[in-house]
């Protein structure tokens, strides 16, 4: 099973370092995750950037060069909300509102009419309302369901 895009496998990958980061060997690396730094953020950010390798310094967007957004994974439902690092706060509150919104099985339900959608395309032409779950916002009669926007 899939968590994330990654596989559990994956998790054997990544390599919790101890001791000094500033004189650690960074051979291999290829990212860096300060949570809780500090100081050592800063000084690990100036030698990560020196070398080219991306790094995240914890709610310190001016030291990072990429950022997490909060992510709601619903398996085939991916929702990322950001705030460009401004306040992973509200990021997080924002995810939470979407999961307590989102059905548990949404992902299922999008995986099983993703396995009909070429079919579907060719049997029914237009559809003019889309199912109560998703809302009233699109319902131009040229779109179809299941098709990607423009």
């Amino acid at each position: 099973m899939k968590l994330g895009g990654f596989e559990p496998s994956d998790a054997a990958r990544i390599e919790l370092m101890k001791g000094d980061p500033l004189a650690a060997d960074l051979s291999g690396v290829i990212a860096i995750l300060c949570a809780g730094a500090g100081d050592i953020g800063v000084a690990m950010s100036l030698r990560a950037k020196s070398i080219g390798l991306p790094i995240n310094v914890m709610d310190d967007l001016v030291h990072s060069t990429f950022i997490f957004p909060a992510i709601v994974d619903r398996g085939d439902v991916v929702v990322a909300v950001g705030t460009g690092g401004a306040s992973p706060v509200v990021a997080r509150r924002v995810r939470e509102r979407i999961e307590a919104m989102l059905p548990s099985g949404i992902g299922d339900l999008a995986g099983f009419i993703g396995g009909f959608r070429k079919s579907m395309h060719a049997r029914i032409p237009r559809i003019f309302l889309a199912p109560a779950f998703l809302g009233t916002g699109d319902r131009r009669p040229d779109r179809r369901a299941g098709a990607d926007r423009p």
